[in-house]
């Protein structure tokens, strides 16, 4: 078989795309006004996603949020990827590191947990789906990061 050894996130995911994470709850109006909410976490896509092979150094720092065997059999690597939201849990915008994996034989992408502002490992009680809203081509092929990573700046002071 031909096939990638490796799925290439790093090409399908970009700055200024979306994540939707409608979590496990069930969402539906019974998750209005709950965290996580009736329409689930939106984060906005700060930078390009970083592959975390198991087995390496880094992998050993994020252990704790690596699927399990019985939840994800076969999971060879997870991403980190940048993110900021607007959450009430935080005052202004949260940003951390979004890790998640993709799920092989269903193609989906699930969220395993964050690397918090302060290093701290956050693990998803249970693997959450995640949508992925890229960006129009028109607005990525012409997508400022410069300018992106300037008004990230001045909205955190």
């Amino acid at each position: 078989h031909n096939y990638l050894s490796s799925d290439p996130l790093e090409l399908m995911v970009a700055p200024g795309d979306v994540l939707v994470v409608r979590g496990n709850g069930g969402g539906g109006l019974a998750a209005i006004g709950q965290a996580g909410g009736f329409m689930g976490h939106v984060l906005i896509v700060l930078g390009a996603p970083t592959r975390v092979q198991r087995g390496t150094p880094v992998a050993h720092e994020l252990e704790e949020a690596w699927p399990s065997p019985t939840v994800a059999p076969g999971v060879s690597e997870i991403w980190r990827l940048r993110t900021v939201e607007s959450t009430r849990r935080e005052t202004g915008l949260y940003e951390s590191e979004t890790l998640f994996f993709v799920d092989r034989p269903t193609r989906r992408i699930l969220v395993c947990g964050e690397v918090a502002p302060d290093g701290d490992v956050i693990v998803c009680e249970a693997p959450e789906l995640a949508e992925l809203w890229q960006s129009p081509e028109e607005l990525r092929s012409e997508l400022r990061v410069d300018l992106m990573s300037q008004v990230m700046a001045e909205m955190r002071v």
